[in-house]
């Protein structure tokens, strides 16, 4: 990326800084402490969050981690009493385990499934190859058998030459 440019999350980030100087310097200094300003605050930095969520960037995810404490900083304020903004933001964090473990899960089970399915696929090749082998086997031993029968025919005859008939001599 070029030096002059910025990257499209720093792009968002000032984009809503920009909103939130603009609605200060329009609607007055007060505006910072009302709910409902705090609440559109807190609204626009979940949305970049949700927009680079996964990020492989090392700087993104730098720029994600502060965009994470306003966040919790933001619910403290929208929730001050009994600590039921510490609470939302306790939510949040066991929300983001458990997507991760549920994720390592699913790619635990995907990977046991794909060896299942590979396991299956050879022992229907080495079914199908001893099916074959037996079938072979089969033939082998009937013309064997053929042969067997043959030859005790062959000895079972009188050979009229004078010579041995079921091996005695005549």
């Amino acid at each position: 990326m070029k030096e002059n440019q910025l990257r499209p999350i720093d792009q968002m980030f000032n984009r809503w800084a920009q909103m939130t100087n603009f609605y200060i310097n329009a609607l007055g200094k007060d505006i910072e402490k009302r709910r409902s300003f705090i609440h559109a605050k807190k609204a626009g930095l979940v949305r970049i969050q949700r927009q680079f969520k996964g990020t492989k960037d090392k700087e993104d995810r730098a720029t994600l981690r502060i965009i994470n404490g306003e966040v919790r900083k933001l619910n403290r304020q929208l929730y001050p009493w009994l600590g039921i903004g510490r609470i939302i933001n306790t939510i949040q964090s066991i929300n983001s385990i458990f997507n991760k473990v549920s994720n390592l899960v699913k790619g635990i089970v995907k990977i046991i499934v794909e060896r299942r399915e590979r396991k299956m696929k050879a022992e229907q090749f080495d079914k199908i190859v001893s099916d074959l082998n037996e079938k072979k086997d089969r033939q082998v031993k009937s013309e064997n058998t053929k042969r067997v029968e043959l030859k005790r025919r062959h000895t079972g005859r009188v050979v009229l030459s004078g010579g041995i008939s079921n091996g005695k001599k005549l």
